[in-house]
């Protein structure tokens, strides 16, 4: 059995107007991270159902300073970004943030690019946005890429199994 030392992590998710959030939340609720989602779409048109369990900021365009502000007085710092769409606003709060901590994220705050195929790890932006269904295979290697002092790794092609 391999193992890798995991804390209770903060993950933020930034996503457009997707439907099918829950896959990308749940390996990190499974390894009982806290998960808030930041989105430009309402709740109610999400997979994420009732009681689901994580932290949701619905987002319209154009203002998303207020839910950051909440998001961060709650947990004080994030410990890894999932990014599947560009939020270019959030992007800049994110590093606005960084930028004014008197000390670094002790996890590095890694930035996990989810595009079609590929996973990346570290700012990058997304040219290629993942379709919006349920059952995504790059789903499967976003904790491993979260792993404290993972910098080897950069990028996994995911091949799908469709």
């Amino acid at each position: 059995m391999l193992s890798f030392p995991y804390k209770a992590l903060r993950v933020l998710i930034l996503s457009g107007a997707r439907r099918n959030l829950r896959q990308y939340a749940e390996p990190f609720q499974r390894a009982s991270c806290r998960v808030a989602i930041i989105c430009t779409g309402a709740e109610k048109d999400t997979d994420l159902g009732n009681d689901h369990g994580f932290r949701f900021h619905h987002v319209p365009s154009g203002n998303p300073e207020e839910a950051f502000a909440d998001l961060v007085k709650a947990w004080r710092d994030i410990d890894v970004v999932i990014k599947l769409d560009d939020l270019t606003d959030i992007e800049d709060l994110l590093l606005r943030h960084t930028d004014s901590m008197p000390y670094p994220n002790d996890w590095g705050m890694p930035v996990i690019t989810v595009e079609e195929g590929a996973v990346y790890r570290f700012f990058k932006k997304t040219e290629s946005p993942v379709p919006d269904r349920p059952g995504r295979a790059e789903c499967r290697v976003l904790t491993f890429l979260s792993l404290k002092g993972n910098d080897a790794v950069r990028m996994i092609e995911v091949s799908s199994e469709d």
